[in-house]
């Protein structure tokens, strides 16, 4: 499985202070040996490598400038049954701060038996403590964003379907159906695909029907579920059918993962127009 994120934080905070929360992250894993003592004896103020009989840990900071500095935290995990490679890059150049994810996790053996990566809840965790930024007009959070029945809000709907948008996440447009219902839910969507994926959620069926005659019919509507991918790559639209809400969730998440993703080879520029009824 291989796991890529990009997104920015709203503040700028020092590097290591980030780093920090990212090595505090990796203590929580189950599938860790490293002990907290094992991490007070490493400086955030230089370079430094950690090891032991499974695991290897690397962090490395650079300034090349006065508006330029960045962070890369690496760790290996090597064992006959589970291998797991991960770098978090955190780069702050102009007063942005990015974070930059980026996992690989090979099961070889007793896949059921193994703890698994919860990527999701590193990206809780470090947009909780420094809140999540901009990215063009939607903002980095844990929560989906709602629409509301304003003219601004549907300039931003009718943004996302005629993509013009200059977001470098991809956009899940959740419509809502005929009773105002929703085939999942957006919260708990957002949560898993936090700082992945925006999530945008319409507030009614009447919002869809007004927005209609503004993008030419080319919205979508009745509790259908579109994934809008950057640079106007085209989109790919999902619906519920008699799906459990689970397994239709996961099958969303499987998309972005896999279209974000360039260790099988597809990115978001090779992504087009599809339908998964």
């Amino acid at each position: 499985m291989c796991v890529n994120y990009k997104f920015p934080l709203s503040k700028t905070p020092p590097i290591k202070s980030v780093i920090q929360e990212c090595m505090s992250w990796i203590l929580c894993q189950p599938f860790t040996y490293f002990k907290s003592d094992d991490f007070n004896r490493a400086s955030l103020e230089g370079d430094f490598i950690l090891s032991n009989d499974q695991e290897h840990i690397t962090f490395s900071i650079s300034e090349t400038q006065s508006t330029f500095s960045s962070g890369l935290l690496t760790y290996h995990k090597f064992s006959s049954a589970h291998d797991l490679n991960i770098k978090i890059e955190a780069t702050v150049n102009e007063g942005h701060q990015w974070i930059k994810f980026f996992s690989i996790e090979s099961i070889k053996e007793f896949p059921d038996q193994l703890p698994r990566l919860h990527i999701s809840s590193l990206v809780i965790r470090l947009i909780s403590k420094f809140g999540g930024g901009w990215d063009s007009e939607l903002p980095i959070g844990i929560s989906s964003i709602k629409l509301k029945e304003t003219k601004a809000d549907r300039n931003i709907a009718r943004s996302i379907f005629e993509q013009t948008l200059k977001c470098a996440l991809p956009i899940i447009y959740i419509s809502a159906s005929e009773k105002d219902k929703y085939a999942l839910i957006p919260d708990r969507l957002a949560r898993n695909l936090c700082g992945a994926a925006h999530v945008v959620v319409e507030p009614s069926r009447l919002f869809s029907r007004r927005l209609r005659h503004e993008v030419d019919s080319r919205n979508i509507y009745g509790g259908m579920i579109g994934v809008y991918w950057p640079s106007g790559a085209g989109a790919t639209l999902f619906r519920r059918g008699s799906q459990d809400v689970k397994i239709f969730e996961h099958s969303i998440i499987n998309e972005v993962f896999r279209a974000s993703s360039t260790c099988g080879g597809k990115t978001y520029e090779s992504v087009h127009f599809k339908q998964n009824f």
